[in-house]
């Protein structure tokens, strides 16, 4: 089983960087499997060798998906007709006496694992060690003496010597109470020239008064229920019928006891085996988990990532997947990137609208799916593990406080702050940016110092200049329009109102790595100006910025 802490990534983040979104895309096909995927928990650094042993499996799986297709849709077959009857396995925990339906349930699931059982058997490459199913073949025979072979439940005669007696005169009583009635309904037709129904009733208008007259004037019936309209007469049960009759309920009550201590006997069998079934529920569970892992791996061309002892990360052309998909909706495309993290602080730079908070998401996305035993969407990923991910995308507010966007960031930040030596992934957005440019460079510097000799690894986009020179902290840059065709990009606004899909097209979301640079980027007034916005007021801006 998974081991981990609930506090590894908090609601707030998982829902921001797309993970949410992901979990619930996991195509499972069972009940066991959801409750399985609900109950996944991250893999941490004492876990590495359970992880490691878990992406293994994943990877087989994704391998037998991809070249055991017909095999593997046989299994997945199986497991979309096993049903959640575990409300039937806590009664016969409990050795409650359970109903016909209850054992329908059981015995059902017991004939659809043993099925998938034998699948698994067939396909070595995947019956591994967390899949492996108990063998229920001695459960299928208890509750199908007759070996029928179906997944019906009947309280079959071989149950017992007794239940099978008691049926046998009971099927007897049942006749001669049959023939008798037969008898009688012809009597009545032979006095009265009419005949009673299968039920042994005649319905009659009253306005047929002789015929009345003959049904009142027989004795072998008797008037059971009159309306203004209707009477109905009744065939009178002989003596020897109401004999039988009596019969054949003793009888009824016998086989009600007989069937009552099959059912405890079933139940005081069964219930010796309530650990394996419960183990084959989790196995089922967890089966459905990998392989919708590993579906989702392969629609969207996901990797096996390395997880490592060091306190670092390296992706190359990772991708962020809400993003790549909201891109591709538009008729655009994500730009993979590269990125090196180590112990300390990163500052990434860069033009607005740069895809800095995109590249955060991405990498906190990839480091929280390998830990949660998922491919990662990269050409390939190396992960030092780490024991929480935090991210703040600087335009949060806390109501319930009555907090500002700063206030709201900082009273965030101090609790992580806190636990910075605890080999955490800390990414900040635009850190300080709610407040005035002065106190908020200062406090990034601060912060910066403060967590650059830290075991977490910690990312922090910024528009401050200053932060750049810090000691010890390594500078990546978004490249952005570097490289674009403004007068082009400027055409094709004017073409077209959906700026953001130019800018996604022409920006370079790439990063590099700089040194020695005091100015961050500023790309603020030729995006304004990309965008039309007055000459004279660009110009003039520009003007000020020399000064």
């Amino acid at each position: 089983m998974q081991r981990g802490n609930n506090v590894f990534i908090d609601s707030r983040t998982k829902k921001s960087i797309g993970l949410d979104e992901i979990m619930n895309s996991l195509p499972t096909l069972t009940d066991y499997g959801a409750i399985a995927k609900m109950n996944m928990t991250p893999y941490l650094k004492e876990d590495i060798g359970e992880l490691r042993i878990a992406l293994e499996d994943l990877s087989n799986i994704v391998k037998f998906a991809e070249f055991s297709k017909r095999r593997m849709n046989e299994i997945k077959g199986a497991l979309h007709i096993i049903k959640d009857i575990r409300g039937s396995i806590k009664r016969l925990k409990r050795r409650e006496i359970l109903n016909e339906v209850e054992f329908f349930e059981l015995k059902s699931q017991f004939i659809e694992i043993e099925r998938l059982r034998n699948l698994l058997m067939a396909s070595k490459e995947i019956y591994l060690d967390r899949f492996k199913l108990n063998s229920s073949k001695l459960e299928i025979e208890l509750l199908d003496p007759e070996k029928a072979g179906t997944k019906t439940f009947y309280m079959y005669d071989a149950f017992s010597v007794d239940l099978s007696e008691i049926r046998k005169k009971k099927r007897e009583i049942e006749k001669n109470i049959s023939l008798m009635k037969e008898k009688l309904r012809e009597e009545v037709f032979d006095l009265t020239g009419l005949m009673p129904s299968k039920s042994g009733e005649i319905r009659i208008n009253t306005r047929k008064k002789s015929e009345i007259a003959k049904l009142k004037s027989c004795v072998k019936i008797a008037l059971s229920s009159e309306s203004f309209s209707v009477l109905v007469f009744k065939v009178k049960n002989s003596k020897d019928l109401k004999v039988l009759i009596n019969e054949l309920d003793d009888l009824e009550i016998q086989e009600e006891k007989e069937e009552f201590k099959i059912r405890k006997m079933l139940v005081e069998k069964l219930s010796r085996n309530v650990e394996k079934f419960e183990e084959n529920i989790v196995a089922v569970g967890e089966l459905d988990l990998f392989i919708a892992k590993a579906i989702y791996a392969m629609e969207i061309n996901a990797v096996k990532p390395k997880v490592c002892d060091s306190i670092s990360i390296i992706i190359e052309k990772g991708r962020h997947i809400s993003t790549e998909n909201a891109l591709k909706s538009k008729g655009s495309q994500f730009t993979p990137v590269d990125i090196s993290l180590r112990k300390g602080v990163t500052l990434i730079t860069g033009a607005n609208m740069g895809g800095k908070t995109v590249n955060l998401k991405m990498v906190s996305l990839i480091v929280a799916l390998a830990q949660y035993a998922m491919f990662v969407p990269a050409e390939s990923a190396r992960i030092g593990l780490v024991n929480f991910v935090y991210l703040s995308v600087g335009d949060e507010q806390s109501e319930k406080q009555g907090l500002s966007t700063f206030g709201a960031e900082i009273f965030n930040l101090k609790e992580v702050i806190s636990k910075s030596n605890e080999t955490g992934l800390i990414l900040i957005d635009e850190i300080a940016r709610g407040t005035n440019p002065t106190e908020g460079q200062a406090i990034a510097k601060a912060i910066i110092n403060y967590l650059k000799n830290k075991n977490s690894v910690t990312i922090i986009t910024s528009h401050f200049d200053g932060l750049c020179t810090i000691e010890g902290v390594k500078h990546l840059q978004v490249k952005g329009l570097s490289g674009a065709d403004i007068s082009k990009m400027k055409s094709d606004v004017r073409k077209n109102e959906q700026y953001e899909v130019i800018f996604e097209k022409h920006m370079d979301y790439r990063l590099e790595k700089v040194k020695n640079v005091v100015f961050v980027p500023r790309d603020a007034l030729l995006v304004a100006e990309i965008m039309g916005l007055n000459k004279e007021i660009i110009d003039s801006a520009n003007e000020m910025k020399k000064n």
